[in-house]
């Protein structure tokens, strides 16, 4: 079993793509790619957060490569999570995720 670093995430042992049994988009499998995984640890991002930004997506239609699909999730007021996948058959391939925060505080412009 990987071990948890200091982040409470799991560090990735091999170059496998993982399968989770989890009913997102009319299938019952999610395929996280090694990469998609590497991102998540990295960027601290959960499955759960992966799997929420599919079923609840607050933008769709985003921009994204040639039969790939992009979702946002906007997690709380500051943070977003987009994944960016392709559908198979019988399969949702997870390409790979990121985490946007924003500022909460816009300043004005100072007049002179």
């Amino acid at each position: 079993m990987p071990d948890e670093g200091e982040s409470g995430f799991r560090s990735i042992p091999s170059k496998k793509s993982r399968l989770i049994r989890a009913s997102v988009l009319g299938v019952d499998l999610v395929d996280l790619t090694y990469h998609a995984q590497l991102r998540m640890n990295t960027r601290e991002i959960t499955v759960e957060d992966v799997l929420s930004a599919l079923r609840h997506p607050t933008q769709t239609g985003l921009p994204a490569e040639p039969g790939t699909e992009r979702f946002r999730w906007q997690k709380d007021r500051r943070t977003f999570i987009d994944v960016v996948f392709a559908r198979k058959s019988n399969r949702i391939g997870i390409i790979t995720v990121w985490k946007t925060t924003r500022s909460l505080i816009r300043r004005a412009r100072r007049r002179q």
